[in-house]
């Protein structure tokens, strides 16, 4: 009897155990799935199994419930594009307002454009820095490089022979940059859906 006594207790208490913290012994979980942020739950006691299943990002957007994430980086990649878009609008004014008739002004207005591109590699770098997590830049990267790798040489004497190079130059710069822009119209416009 006293055998018996004591099993029945042992298995009260391991149903009391097993269970959830319900009032009820008999209580069967209904379990929540789990989400971007939470693991799985019961809805009628809170217990939890497993972990969160974690964001999966395509562009800052987890693709299993829509929540921008890491909006910070693109709000960045913006900001930093608005200032490379100003300082080009400032090297494309010293370029049309050359004098070519005057070897000088050619030379400081293109030293001028020259310093202008030279900011804005500062603000290219800025973005592969910021992107360089999310394997879904890397295109933007690698056309974000070309650009920084295509700047062209600091004119160094104002010969004709010098600044015909560096209109050469730019134009390349030019081609990268314009492919560089088409590749963040495709990024933005992937985020903003």
């Amino acid at each position: 009897m006293k055998k018996l006594f004591i099993i029945t207790i042992c298995c009260i208490l391991m149903l009391g155990l097993t269970g959830c913290t319900n009032s009820s012994l008999t209580h069967q979980h209904t379990w929540q799935d789990a989400t971007c942020i939470e693991p799985k739950t019961c809805s009628e006691c809170g217990e939890t199994e497993g972990e969160p299943l974690g964001h999966t990002v395509h562009l800052g957007i987890c693709s299993r419930c829509g929540k921008a994430v890491h909006e910070e980086v693109m709000l960045n990649i913006v900001q930093y594009n608005s200032n490379i878009q100003t300082i080009h609008d400032n090297v494309s004014n010293y370029i049309k307002n050359v004098n070519y008739n005057n070897l000088q002004d050619c030379f400081n207005k293109y030293n001028a454009a020259y310093n202008e591109l030279i900011k804005a590699k500062e603000e290219i770098n800025k973005i592969i820095i910021e992107s360089e997590d999310f394997e879904e830049l890397n295109t933007l990267r690698e056309l974000a490089q070309k650009v920084i790798d295509h700047i062209p040489s600091k004119i160094e004497n104002s010969t004709s022979e010098k600044l015909i190079d560096f209109l050469n130059e730019y134009k390349t710069y030019l081609i990268s940059l314009s492919d560089y822009y088409k590749e963040v119209t495709n990024v933005l416009s992937l985020f903003n859906k």
